[in-house]
């Protein structure tokens, strides 16, 4: 960079003498191209191989401390195995490791340093990744809480009734969520949203894990086999092809679950559930005890509305997860999150002023 400072100012210098021919402008434009490829090839050498931080673990530790330390398995998902890991010092994280999973290590790095960068409360941050031949590992704070998969019907964790307010604060928590990696640009897709992702801190707010939205690293022809069925919409499953319309499609089978999860018991799998409620929906004939007996069914009815919107067969006809946060808060009764319409797009996204994109991701590029 200081390099290509000293270019442009030799370049925009008063007098003409002191001005390089275009030739020299070449010549100095390939050196600054050479050094930079010798940097990456040598930071790719370096990095490969270890077990790389994006946020301050203490103490930062090497792939050898964490493969021998004690874990246990907690699930098993589209990519791969999550384990429990507690090490010496007693901290305990989740360890995603991932099958099938081949990128180019320039590819995985640069996925790993966008989606390591998310920072928001209902967004499980990445805190570590590790790139290896036969190896691909995702390092996350673990959550004792567990995933909303164990939340659906009307009873919680251990049979506690989950009341109607926590299950809209769940929901709209994981929605906002989603939003806010939707917000960043119109091509970001988490691709793998499902109950089992979602999980509770100890606050009780919901935190997507969303594996790094790895989805987007494997060929369209092969992720419609990998994801789960009953969470891919109709273009997924024939194509593989993930969108952010995609995502709210996975997001409304959560809802569903979430809300109105009872009743699925009695079929034979989530999915044909998932299609009886929207053909009965479209009929105006779905029984009483599909409401819950919490909150109002004004409320309920909102809900399913927006839901099999979501899961609606047309694509061009879901709601946007902005839309889906809206209808959220207005049922919660909370103050809505300040968002803008980005013109660029014709989409909703979140307010970052372009004072504070520099301080995010240029300021650190230049410091020493």
């Amino acid at each position: 960079m200081i390099k290509m400072l000293q270019i442009g100012i030799r370049c925009v210098a008063k007098s003409p003498k002191k001005r390089p021919k275009i030739v020299e402008v070449v010549e100095m434009l390939e050196d600054i191209e050479s050094l930079t490829q010798v940097s990456r090839s040598l930071q790719s050498t370096s990095e490969e191989g270890k077990l790389i931080f994006l946020e301050d673990v203490n103490p930062i530790f090497e792939i050898g401390y964490l493969l021998e330390a004690s874990a246990e398995v907690v699930g098993k998902g589209s990519f791969g195995t999550s384990y429990k890991t507690t090490l010496d010092n007693g901290s305990i994280f989740v360890v995603k490791r991932f099958t099938g999973v081949n990128p180019t290590f320039k590819d995985f790095q640069q996925h790993m340093e966008l989606f390591g960068r998310m920072n928001h409360i209902n967004v499980g941050r990445l805190k570590a990744y590790y790139y290896g031949r036969d190896e691909k590992l995702l390092l996350y704070d673990y959550y004792n809480q567990g995933s909303i998969s164990s939340l659906h019907g009307t009873r919680g964790v251990g049979g506690i009734p989950l009341d109607w307010r926590s299950r809209v604060k769940i929901a709209l928590g994981a929605a906002r969520g989603i939003a806010h990696i939707h917000g960043q640009h119109q091509k970001l897709v988490l691709g793998n949203i499902k109950s089992a992702n979602i999980f509770l801190n100890e606050q009780n707010h919901s935190i997507l894990a969303f594996d790094a939205a790895l989805a987007n690293l494997i060929s369209p022809e092969r992720l419609s086999g990998v994801l789960d069925s009953a969470y891919c919409s109709p273009e997924v499953a024939n194509s593989g092809a993930v969108s952010q319309a995609s995502d709210v499609y996975s997001f409304g089978v959560v809802l569903l679950q979430l809300f109105f999860g009872e009743s699925s018991q009695e079929y034979d799998s989530l999915a044909v559930w998932v299609q009886w409620v929207g053909s009965v929906y479209r009929t105006h004939e779905w029984p009483a005890e599909l409401f819950l007996r919490h909150g109002s069914e004004q409320a309920a009815t909102q809900v399913l509305e927006m839901a099999v919107g979501c899961v609606s067969i047309v694509l061009e006809h879901r709601p946007t997860i902005f839309e889906v946060v809206k209808v959220l808060e207005e049922i919660d009764g909370v103050e809505p999150q300040t968002i803008v319409e980005d013109t660029a797009w014709g989409e909703y996204s979140s307010v970052q002023s372009g004072f504070e994109y520099l301080v995010e991701n240029l300021l650190p590029m230049l410091s020493p």
